[in-house]
């Protein structure tokens, strides 16, 4: 089996996790241990990432006679880069002119 790789995604962006198991005929992915509704193909896409999709995911792969689970991926987002507290420059020129 090879395992899914782990991926940093920025906030809205898309990713996917794959995994490639000989013999295998179904496939349960999972978040943080607990299975994820309808994730059940060899590759795991998400889309317009969220905070909330960090997390640790793995893979479930059989083929009706055994199971094999693989290594987690780590799914890091990382928040929109956003402008704090930006810098406001101004300077004040003082100029005597003499006639």
């Amino acid at each position: 089996m090879t395992h899914p790789a782990s991926l940093s995604l920025a906030t809205g962006a898309s990713g996917t996790l794959s995994v490639n198991a000989t013999g295998a005929t179904h496939y349960q992915w999972r978040k943080l241990g607990a299975p994820i509704a309808g994730a059940t193909h060899a590759s795991f896409f998400i889309t317009a990432a969220q905070l909330a999709d960090a997390a640790h995911y793995d893979v479930l792969a059989g083929n009706g006679l055994a199971v094999a689970t693989s290594s987690p991926a780590r799914v890091q987002v990382l928040p929109a880069q956003s402008i704090q507290n930006p810098i406001i420059a101004s300077a004040t020129f003082n100029a005597l002119f003499e006639s």
